[in-house]
């Protein structure tokens, strides 16, 4: 298995944000449109055979932007950034000792010292556990491993799009576009669309604070260790989508680019709705907004950049690398709380209310 990571962390997005110098008065609540929900759509599917269009290359590497300096009782975690705040398998022995080796502590344990051992042994024991298979899903290198991954996904938790999603990914990049075709189908009646992150934070937390971590210091670790690894293969998607759509227009065939549309339109809408994080909204509506309708006359291309703008608000606010730089260990301990249970949105606001004079 090939280990991919996309590691981009709250506090990370909020940096490369700001910098783009979308600033707001400190002073004040940021009123946010309402994120967008998913939509069960019912959609034809398109003429076969499907055009042909450019191969997109296999998964690539990704990596984040270094986090910037941070002060106070967080700042040697911000500094061990750098490194991934790796932990050693001695320092994980007692960890999954308590857990009884059970999957979600042999991956965290995969996630936490980068041997991928955990992951096999997690796949040797617990085959039948869908969050096992996710990850072998989006890190294996080996394609007959990732494509049983897949469809054990699928099986395995039927009411979640992200299977259905990576395995149309997988079939139309090797020219099978029925089965992709039939995955994109099934995709748009779900609602849900779950990578198993809040799970994998809170395994990550637990895990920190066995190897010493203070509790505010694990919070955080897990948090900042957070790995985003459905959102490049989810871009991949949308620009074979995009390909396939073009290419039937091409050839006048505007039924099945319709098709093509809606689709792309779905995947879009379900990353928004599922998103925890602002980074996984910025990129659902990144690929809803290549597919929009010209019928729509604009509309939705108003809120969606309406929601853009609230975000990029929120990311440059102040207030959370205020708190991080304060000693309030209690106040940093309630702000990493609701991250994980009402998402960073919703907590950044909750925060500068706070804060607020």
């Amino acid at each position: 298995m090939r280990k991919t990571t996309l590691t981009l962390t709250f506090t990370t997005l909020c940096l490369v944000i700001a910098w783009l110098g979308w600033r707001l008065a400190q002073s004040r609540v940021i009123q946010t449109p309402p994120k967008t929900s998913a939509v069960p759509l019912q959609v034809k599917r398109p003429a076969l055979p499907a055009p042909k269009v450019p191969p997109l290359p296999q998964a690539r590497e990704a990596s984040a932007s270094a986090p910037g300096e941070v002060a106070g009782p967080l700042s040697q975690l911000f500094k061990d950034n750098s490194k991934g705040l790796k932990l050693s398998v001695a320092q994980l022995a007692t960890y999954l000792s308590k857990n009884g080796r059970n999957a979600e502590s042999l991956l965290a344990a995969m996630r936490l010292t980068g041997d991928i051992a955990f992951l096999t042994e997690a796949a040797q024991k617990f085959p039948n556990d869908a969050a096992v298979q996710t990850e072998i899903a989006l890190r294996s290198g080996v394609h007959a491993e990732r494509r049983r991954a897949i469809d054990a996904m699928k099986v395995l938790d039927p009411d979640n799009a992200l299977g259905h999603h990576l395995s149309a990914l997988d079939h139309l990049r090797h020219g099978r576009a029925e089965d992709g075709y039939n995955d994109l189908i099934a995709a748009t009646g779900k609602t849900r669309f779950d990578d198993h992150a809040l799970q994998a934070q809170q395994s990550a937390e637990e895990a920190y604070l066995a190897a010493g971590f203070s509790p505010v210091q694990a919070k955080a670790a897990a948090m900042m260790g957070l790995q985003r690894r459905q959102i490049e293969p989810m871009r991949d998607l949308s620009k074979q989508l995009s390909n396939l759509q073009n290419g039937y227009s091409s050839i006048g065939d505007t039924t099945s680019a319709e098709s093509l549309r809606q689709m792309g339109e779905s995947l879009g809408r379900q990353m928004q709705a599922s998103a925890s994080y602002l980074i996984d909204e910025l990129a659902g509506i990144n690929v809803e907004h290549q597919f929009l309708p010209a019928s729509d006359g604009g509309a939705r291309q108003r809120e969606l950049q309406q929601r853009v703008n609230a975000i990029r608000a929120l990311s440059s606010s102040p207030h959370w690398k205020a708190l991080l730089e304060g000693n309030d260990t209690a106040e940093i301990t309630l702000y990493l709380d609701r991250l994980k249970l009402y998402g960073e949105a919703a907590t950044i606001q909750w925060l500068m209310h706070r804060q607020k004079p």
